[in-house]
């Protein structure tokens, strides 16, 4: 127990890469004992560390290694703990189907009686998030919270169950409730926590005007900018490269967001956690005005989306940001088009609309 106590203080400290490295040291050793037990916990140890590193699809491997190693209904309520991270790897890597393979394997009722279950709980709940699933994704965080607190046990660097349901209020468009639940979580957060921090900050810099969140993301970048979370620096880039791009300042943006394109990739995900997957914005006077060309990436998906009939909150739930933000994408996109309403919207962009049939 010592041992794997110190495999989670390093990861706590900022120190994912020496951890991932004893911990394989470990899993060789456990593995030429004969002894699987503990190499598959050695596993679903490593999978964890690989996940806070942003390495999804290394998450998933040592995950499956573990159940492989000994099955799911030989670990009782353990049981929680590799199944929420290999959830949250299929979640984040945005295979739907391998995430709901983990949530069908069955799990002890007295799981949710312990803190492996509210791991458990936090995997399901950003689950039902990217699904689309508000409410069910709010239960999630609720039980946590109310557990947490009659547990003494709220601590975000374990369970950070306040940003993430301050991320389901931004799609919900409700910004001042996710305000208040993303500014809690940073004052109770440690110092030395940097990577909660900076996804918490990342979460309040939605809710503040585009000049404050500029500069709350760019504090959040500083933040991690040399730690180990890839896909978190990735999604905080992103966001931050959309804001200089918002605030005129093209070229360093698209230094921003192509360098976010690059951890993306490395960390095996598709798109930054919870954010447009918009990677590109255009070069500076690319098109006359007026034109379609001069819509930036973003601009153009949503006006497509708006011009097919997709209401805002449609557009919002598709593209994985809020109603605000689609509201102002659509009123760039309609300044620029020159057109006031959506029926002009249908008319100007009609000759690239897909065909339907």
């Amino acid at each position: 127990m010592p041992i794997l106590l110190s495999l989670f203080a390093l990861v706590a400290n900022d120190q994912a890469a020496v951890a991932e490295s004893r911990s394989d040291e470990l899993i060789d050793q456990a593995a030429a004992a004969g002894a699987p037990t503990w190499q598959a916990l050695l596993c679903a140890i490593r999978a964890e560390i690989s996940l806070r590193r942003g390495n999804f699809a290394v998450a998933g491997k040592f995950a499956a290694g573990a159940f492989e190693l000994l099955p799911a209904e030989s670990w009782g309520v353990l049981a929680g703990f590799p199944l929420a991270t290999a959830i949250t790897a299929a979640t984040l890597a945005e295979d739907r189907e391998k995430a709901g393979h983990y949530l069908r394997v069955p799990v002890p009722d007295a799981l949710f009686q312990t803190p492996v279950g509210l791991l458990y709980l936090l995997a399901c709940g950003r689950f039902q998030y990217e699904a689309g699933n508000h409410r069910e994704a709010l239960d999630c965080f609720d039980t946590i919270g109310r557990l947490t607190a009659a547990w003494e046990m709220d601590l975000p660097s374990l369970l950070p169950w306040r940003t993430a349901s301050a991320r389901v209020y931004l799609r919900l468009d409700q910004v001042e409730r996710a305000r208040l639940l993303a500014t809690e979580e940073i004052r109770r957060c440690p110092p030395s926590d940097r990577r909660t921090l900076a996804s918490a900050l990342r979460a309040l810099a939605a809710t503040q005007d585009i000049d404050e969140r500029a500069q709350s993301l760019a504090q959040a970048v500083a933040m991690i900018e040399f730690g180990d979370d890839h896909a978190e620096l990735a999604a905080t880039l992103t966001e931050l490269g959309w804001a200089q791009h918002t605030l005129g300042e093209d070229k360093v943006a698209q230094r921003t967001l192509r360098k976010a394109d690059r951890l993306m990739k490395q960390s095996g995900s598709g798109r930054a956690i919870g954010i447009m997957s918009d990677t590109e914005p255009p070069e500076p006077n690319s098109s006359a005005p007026g034109s379609l060309g001069e819509l930036s990436h973003a601009e153009r998906r949503v006006a497509m989306l708006a011009a097919n009939g997709h209401s805002n909150r449609d557009i919002a739930n598709k593209l994985f940001v809020t109603v605000s933000t689609v509201e102002q994408h659509l009123t760039r996109a309609y300044r620029k088009l020159n057109v006031r309403r959506r029926s002009e919207l249908v008319r100007e962009l009609r000759p690239s609309l897909p065909r339907s049939g």
